[in-house]
């Protein structure tokens, strides 16, 4: 939702890439990583509003939706980065503490939807919830610096590098293995 608005968001690459080469169960994140260490990788985002169950369904999540009047409305960009290094470690353990969790990107600026306009958005915003609450991943405000900084400050890394050494060694999971 956006001010009050149902609707989604849609990524559009700037740039054609090379399709990843066909095989193995870890291209994709091969693929993603090769690009990342050759340059910024950039989508335009895109806001298609929700229009009606015809044109904009939001039952059937498999149904497309018309996109003719998408807007514009910013760019995200993954600045290149060695993943292999310390910093971009930080960026990825922080990345999966707070989580891709829509619940987060439902408000206005008053702060006045109390849940999301479809089923389907106010079930990923409680499994989301519950699934950080079991993991006990990082809470918002012990990350609010990097948001108003764009910098990981020195505590947050201590507390982000305990964090992944806890759950390394429990033997946690958060991204494919390499190799």
């Amino acid at each position: 939702e956006a001010s009050g608005t149902a609707g989604k968001f849609t990524l559009v690459p700037i740039r054609d890439a090379p399709t990843p080469e066909a095989g193995g169960e870890r291209r994709l994140t091969g693929d993603w990583r090769r690009r990342q260490a050759e340059a910024d990788v950039e989508f335009l985002l895109y806001w298609i509003p929700y229009l009606d169950e015809e044109r904009t369904p939001t039952g059937d999540q498999t149904e497309p939706w018309e996109e003719g009047h998408r807007r514009r409305v910013g760019t995200v960009r993954f600045p290149r980065t060695d993943p292999d290094t310390e910093g971009a470690r930080l960026w990825a353990t922080l990345a999966s503490e707070i989580g891709a969790n829509p619940g987060h990107w439902v408000h206005d600026r008053e702060n006045s939807i109390a849940e999301p306009a479809t089923a389907f958005t106010a079930a990923r915003k409680i499994a989301y919830g519950l699934s950080q609450e079991g993991r006990d991943a990082l809470p918002p405000e012990e990350c609010r610096e990097v948001f108003e900084t764009g910098e990981i400050g020195p505590e947050l890394a201590r507390e982000l590098e305990r964090r992944r050494a806890e759950k390394e060694e429990a033997g946690h999971v958060s991204r494919a293995p390499e190799g």
